[in-house]
């Protein structure tokens, strides 16, 4: 069965048999559902028993692991306190404004530029360029559509259902010069994904903390040329695990921008834990450097 069909089957069944709440408070629910979605996307079912890989360690900790923290840190205004708690609150964006309801959001006041996000999930965004000359009514439509979603049943995530949803502008970084991923297992940061364009042509490479190639990439194309050891790495390994040492995996997002680094997000499943490897052995050999917290 090939991979275009496995999608096909697994959309028809998740409009038939649509996740909920419900799902999410079920562990066998959720087990079979993450079952269905793995098999759909790689064509072999996840040992969710015992699983060696980093994709099936991703699924056992959605099921096993939706601490309390996740949902604090996974939150983009909540996760602000612990991040000025842990590293300091100079790394932090300035958030302007916040609404709870979407008819509520407006520019005046605000600079002519920001970003406009939801707090909840992942993708809910828009670069604002000229405020005052912005389609409010596409804006506020934008914003209801965000706040009714339940992010956590997208990718199976349940710390996101517990969030209090907001929209909120936030600080434009006009001066982002590269992207870092660090990506900590059991509060060490093992790798770094560095992006040079994030919003543009979102192409990877991989380094050890030594600043070393790898010869992988996750889900994006490898980012060809030779790329400088960051100024600031030292930093930027230091603050990452600080951040991370609560959780047994997470990615800490950042921006390099001219002024230093800024903080962009805790991501505790890459790819919602549907990473495409490549090389594939890397699901493999990524998973083993993860051990994951004992559950009752």
């Amino acid at each position: 069965m090939n991979r275009l069909f496995r999608l096909v089957r697994y959309w028809i069944h998740r409009h038939l048999h649509p996740v909920n709440e419900r799902t999410l408070c079920s562990q066998s629910l959720l087990e079979r559902e993450l079952d269905w979605a793995y098999y759909a996307r790689y064509g072999e079912h996840p040992n969710l028993q015992n699983p060696t890989t980093f994709n099936e360690k991703m699924q056992w900790l959605k099921i096993h692991d939706a601490i309390p923290l996740k949902t604090i840190c996974a939150d983009k205004l909540a996760v602000r306190p612990y991040v000025a708690q842990r590293v300091g609150e100079e790394v932090l964006p300035q958030v302007f404004r916040e609404w709870e309801r979407a008819e509520d959001v407006s520019f005046q006041g605000l600079p002519s530029s920001f970003v406009l996000k939801a707090n909840h999930g992942s993708g809910m965004m828009s670069m604002v360029r000229d405020a005052a000359n912005a389609n409010m009514q596409a804006t506020h439509e934008a914003c209801a559509q965000w706040l009714d979603t339940d992010f956590a049943l997208t990718m199976l995530e349940r710390w996101y259902s517990d969030i209090p949803r907001r929209v909120f502008a936030e600080e434009l970084l006009d001066d982002i010069e590269w992207e870092y991923q660090v990506w900590c297992f059991n509060g060490k940061a093992r790798y770094v994904g560095a992006m040079h364009d994030p919003h543009g042509s979102n192409e990877k490479q991989f380094f050890t903390p030594d600043w070393e190639r790898q010869p992988f990439v996750s889900s994006l194309p490898i980012l060809e040329g030779d790329i400088e050891r960051p100024k600031n790495l030292d930093t930027l390994l230091d603050y990452s695990e600080r951040l991370a040492a609560d959780f047994a995996f997470v990615r800490v997002d950042w921006y390099s921008c001219t002024q230093g680094l800024r903080f962009s997000e805790l991501t505790f499943t890459p790819a919602g834990g549907f990473v495409q490897w490549t090389p594939r052995e890397y699901d493999a050999k990524l998973g083993a450097l993860l051990k994951l917290p004992k559950v009752d």
